[in-house]
């Protein structure tokens, strides 16, 4: 990895009598570089699938099922209105 200054800005704010400037800011931002082997490295691999199964027994509902998953049992329209697949 290497560090690279990419912009400085310096803003002089204190001087002395014959205008020498005695103090001053500076801002600097700098770039980060990395190898095309650390990138790689950084890279997360896991699949971000997200498919779920649920086994329905009697008695479970959708309002069951929408607090399990989205933590409001009063979202369970919103799974009742999915175009699931019919049942085998």
């Amino acid at each position: 990895m290497v560090n690279q200054s990419e912009k400085v800005i310096q803003k002089y704010t204190y001087f002395l009598d014959d205008g020498t400037p005695v103090r001053a800011t500076l801002n600097v931002t700098f770039k980060e570089y990395k190898t095309v082997q650390q990138q790689l490295q950084e890279i997360n691999f896991q699949s971000s699938d997200k498919t779920k199964r649920m086994v329905f027994r009697d008695g479970d509902s959708l309002w069951f099922l929408a607090s399990l998953e989205y933590g409001d049992p009063e979202l369970w329209r919103a799974i009742a209105e999915l175009e699931l697949p019919p049942l085998s």
